[in-house]
């Protein structure tokens, strides 16, 4: 399983630091829509998920007259997923623009 380590802890109760992918959603550009992706991170530990562990959500989202998520979407797209996983691309995106701390990212994919 991938994980992501944070350097500083996101929820600060009591110090979660790990998390992976736990959801991963698209929602393409529509007439009565704008593209939305939405990246749920759970708690991790060294077995996995922690039950009723701690969550996280990125969330990209276009507006009626913009589109950058919908680009986004089609670059994930065509992206060859036999370099880096889709999982990866995905953290290491959320990190670049912001919505999740820095950290050092590990595992492989399953």
């Amino acid at each position: 399983m991938e994980k992501i380590t944070l350097t500083t802890a996101v929820l600060t109760d009591a110090g979660a630091v790990e998390f992976s992918l736990w959801s991963l959603y698209f929602v393409r550009k529509h007439p009565d829509a704008p593209a939305q992706i939405r990246a749920i991170y759970r708690e991790t530990d060294a077995s996995g998920f922690v039950l009723n562990g701690r969550s996280w959500t990125c969330l990209w989202a276009d507006t009626p007259t913009t589109t950058d998520t919908d680009d986004l979407i089609k670059a994930l797209n065509k992206v060859n997923l036999t370099i880096k996983s889709l999982e990866r691309r995905v953290t290491e995106r959320a990190q670049t623009d912001g919505k999740f701390g820095a950290g050092s990212l590990t595992g492989a994919p399953d």
